[in-house]
């Protein structure tokens, strides 16, 4: 059965609006949408509604003075100049149709960790995995992978110490995930909240292990503490959106549909209901938040099973014996930790995004004993250790995998140390992970 989305003639909040003759610009609709008069509050609401990811596409070149100095990359047009369109539509052409844009909710939400978080209609990504790749016609797409071809390639990989990787397909990366977390809105029942991206690591056929904090948040330190509704994973994730001479092209909207439909992630996307995180990082106190920062999530099929490329070779997952391509998961101490000179991180880093879409980036540095002081003290306290490195993490990189090479017989061998869940508030102290010691083995399996 299709999806029905709310779709109002009149501008209401959680639902998208068809723009009427009447309603002749953005400012006046969003003032009867949020019921506020003329003044700095509905410009503000007007440049949130302007820039929502879902709206993007019905931007028009600013003429006005007014427009080029408060929507100087573009403004929603509200006369009819759109091809007949509905809102889940990722492109429009020239046509004689109003458009049909979504009205966020008015509250501003950010996770508590990953940061800035948007809404959009409840249902909406599964209808996108659904049908967006349908709705991409073959002179679109050819669109689409000709400006990603024919652009420039990056070259500043290199300027924060994270590199841009250039095959997700290869090992270790095929195993690591990004992962968006999408949570319930407590303002409105049918609006969703869209987190991320973050990541994790395929850990056996179905499997995927992530910081406890990606799946979890709270809008302040004094709201409870609520779970994501349900979690969209891709193994692997290469969006292919890194050669553009020309970001205009491709409006924002475009690349964020893209990614959730999984048009362009190479392994495909699963949405996950199914996950676990210990009981101490739910009911402890921070401290033992500190200590359990990892959870599993459970995928609705055995993606380690399917089959890839030519030679119809196993996709495998992190420390499979058959189909790891020599990564290891075995028991790490900190006598293990302490003898590693430098190890290195990939993730799905959230700055990189609308310059290069969901893409890895890898980093590889020291061992460090200069943790914040929460590290320490957790050193003190617990058998649990947690790893330090001087790797310059950023929002997206929670739940990362920490490994090191080890030469076994002549042969590269990537064994997982720890997962990356704590960044450094100062350039001097070291980034952190919890260490996959016996006993959080021990419990990350007792949790799948």
């Amino acid at each position: 059965m299709e999806k029905q989305f709310l779709v109002s003639n009149v501008p209401v909040p959680g639902q998208f609006y068809t723009v009427q003759k009447k309603s002749s610009t953005l400012l006046t609709s969003v003032g009867k949408a949020y019921h506020v008069s003329a003044g700095a509050k509905r410009l503000k609401l007007a440049q949130k509604v302007n820039a929502h990811p879902l709206n993007r596409k019905y931007w028009v070149k600013p003429q006005s003075n007014f427009n080029k100095k408060f929507f100087p990359e573009g403004i929603i047009s509200f006369n009819p100049i759109f091809t007949r369109t509905t809102e889940s539509h990722l492109f429009v052409e020239k046509g004689n149709n109003f458009a049909v844009i979504w009205i966020p909710i008015q509250e501003d939400i950010a996770h508590e960790r990953l940061g800035a978080m948007y809404d959009i209609p409840q249902g909406f990504v599964e209808h996108a995995i659904r049908h967006v790749c349908d709705d991409l016609a073959a002179d679109t797409q050819t669109r689409i992978l000709g400006q990603v071809a024919g652009g420039k390639k990056d070259d500043s990989s290199n300027k924060d110490s994270l590199a841009l990787v250039p095959d997700a397909s290869r090992t270790p990366f095929r195993f690591i995930c990004s992962i968006f977390a999408i949570f319930p809105s407590p303002f409105h029942p049918d609006v969703e909240l869209v987190s991320g991206p973050a990541t994790g690591t395929l850990i056996s056929n179905r499997h995927v292990l992530t910081a406890a904090h990606v799946l979890r948040t709270r809008l302040s330190k004094f709201d409870p503490i609520f779970d994501a509704r349900k979690v969209l994973i891709a193994p692997g994730n290469d969006s292919l959106l890194n050669f553009f001479s020309d970001t205009s092209k491709l409006s924002l909207v475009d690349r964020v549909l893209l990614v959730l439909s999984g048009a362009l992630t190479p392994f495909g996307q699963f949405v996950s209901r199914r996950f676990s995180i210990p009981k101490e990082y739910r009911e402890g106190s921070s401290h033992k938040q500190h200590l359990f920062d990892y959870g599993v999530i459970e995928l609705p099929t055995n993606v380690g099973e399917i089959t890839i490329g030519k030679r119809k070779k196993q996709f495998g997952f992190w420390g499979s014996r058959k189909f790891g391509d020599g990564t290891i998961l075995v028991p790490q101490h900190e006598k293990i930790a302490a003898s590693t000179k430098s190890v290195f991180l990939s993730g799905y880093p959230t700055t990189h995004v609308s310059t290069h879409g969901v893409r890895q980036w890898v980093g590889m540095g020291p061992i460090s004993s200069d943790l914040p002081v929460n590290d320490q003290i957790t050193l003190k306290r617990g058998a649990r250790r947690r790893l330090g490195y001087h790797i310059a993490t950023e929002d997206g990189h929670s739940g990362s995998p920490v490994w090191n090479n080890l030469r076994v017989n002549g042969k590269v061998k990537r064994s997982l140390l720890a997962i990356h869940s704590h960044g450094a508030f100062e350039s001097d102290l070291a980034h952190s992970g919890i260490l996959l010691t016996g006993d959080v083995l021990k419990q990350i399996r007792q949790l799948r």
